[in-house]
């Protein structure tokens, strides 16, 4: 038994050393092509430091088309009177912490006129460098130094993170192949009315006007038409997305569900509704829906996308308890205050995003922004109001692909334009 124990021990003591001996050998290869491109640059260039995790790094994007890497060409292609040197900081499972506190170092190091920070969704399992822990009153506690040390082991990590997402999944699996999920298939006569000329063409305005952002007529013009033709699915279905746009989710809500009593089962009725759902905060209505989407069109790829991102807003609110909730809104407020403070002393102008794909502690991000006078780019709002946000997802739905990093590289790019912009 003895034996046996110690053999475990060992395997797990050489599996630690290969974990991380793989991530120091990646970090140096990294490092060497950052330090190469710092010694090429000017000190007239406008350097750009982008701290974060694997969102920053640009998981599931192909190789040169990360936001850093797309940023950086938008600003050399679109901004002539400046040499703009962007540098991609981030680091696969990186805590707020570790970016606070490798902050000052990299500001002496790049010497940056911008720095750009994502950052926040791994505090709940990567507790490096946490000294102590928040009891539920708020009080700071000292940690035991053996489960710190404990803590700090990859291999530990990797377990928790193993076991987060197999709870997830035993979750996943009791809402959807232990229901029987239903939803009442409504005829209407109307259903397959032909549309008139007139309806037609209004409709089409209707369509064109919205690409143009002309938000005020098409609102006013579909109550218009709706009223003329209450029995038409798609002047409700319009109303819908209108009203989503709004952020009034519980009237896109009622124009949704207005559009399916007339054409039933009607998928992407069905995957409008269930995003307002989603937006609204009801995960698992949202859920529900999705989940009988994929019974009704079991080889759609991009409702398994949806399904995938509306999800991972449901795990990280769900999958962790009170207690754990306020520590991990304690450490956030705490450490982007500090990165607020820091950049404020050195001079330097700090831009903070929110995550493409999940809003879980966007209202601690929104309050430092106001806090501190720091701007904020709303990333999550921004990919929800995409047309089809799976076309810009990887294939696992977590991270943006080439085309997400694009529109958050675009974003920060106007962001960054406009403030340069201000100074002439």
């Amino acid at each position: 038994m003895a034996k046996n124990i110690l053999k475990i021990f060992i395997t797990l003591i050489l599996v630690e050393f290969l974990v991380q001996g793989i991530g120091y050998i990646y970090t140096l290869h990294e490092r060497s092509e950052i330090k190469r491109r710092l010694l090429a640059s000017n000190t007239s260039d406008i350097k750009i430091i982008c701290l974060g995790d694997s969102n920053t790094f640009g998981l599931e994007s192909s190789y040169g088309n990360s936001y850093p890497e797309q940023l950086e060409r938008l600003l050399n292609k679109e901004i002539k009177n400046h040499k703009f040197v962007v540098y991609n900081l981030g680091i696969i499972g990186q805590n707020s912490l570790q970016v606070r506190d490798n902050l000052e170092r990299n500001i002496l190091t790049y010497n940056p006129g911008y720095i750009i920070v994502l950052i926040g969704v791994n505090n709940r399992w990567n507790t490096s460098g946490r000294e102590c822990e928040v009891s539920d009153d708020l009080q700071i506690k000292s940690r035991n130094a053996i489960l710190k040390a404990v803590d700090n082991l990859r291999i530990v990590k990797l377990f928790r993170l193993i076991a987060i997402n197999l709870k997830s999944t035993l979750f996943f699996q009791s809402l959807f192949y232990n229901q029987k999920l239903t939803r009442v298939n409504q005829n209407n006569e109307n259903t397959n009315t032909l549309l008139n000329e007139e309806l037609n063409y209004e409709l089409s305005q209707i369509q064109n006007e919205m690409q143009k952002n002309n938000s005020l007529w098409v609102f006013k013009k579909a109550i218009e038409i709706s009223e003329k033709y209450p029995d038409n699915a798609d002047i409700h279905a319009i109303l819908g997305r209108i009203y989503y746009l709004q952020y009034n989710y519980k009237k896109s809500i009622e124009e949704y569900e207005k559009a399916l009593s007339l054409k039933p089962n009607t998928i992407p009725l069905l995957r409008g509704e269930a995003v307002c759902y989603r937006e609204s905060g009801d995960f698992k209505k949202a859920l529900e829906i999705f989940g009988f989407m994929a019974k009704l069109d079991p080889k759609n790829e991009t409702l398994k996308m949806d399904f995938r991102h509306t999800f991972l807003n449901f795990k990280h609110k769900w999958a962790l308890s009170s207690k754990e909730q306020k520590t991990m809104d304690y450490w956030l407020k705490e450490d982007l205050s500090s990165i607020a403070s820091i950049t404020s002393r050195y001079k330097k102008r700090l831009i903070l995003l929110t995550y493409p794909t999940q809003n879980w502690q966007d209202e601690i991000r929104k309050g430092i922004s106001r806090f501190f006078d720091v701007p904020l780019v709303d990333i999550y709002s921004i990919f929800q109001r995409l047309n089809n946000i799976s076309e810009y997802l990887g294939k696992t739905g977590g991270h943006p692909n080439d085309k997400g990093y694009h529109v958050i590289a675009q974003e920060v790019f106007a962001l960054i334009r406009k403030d340069l912009d201000s100074f002439r």
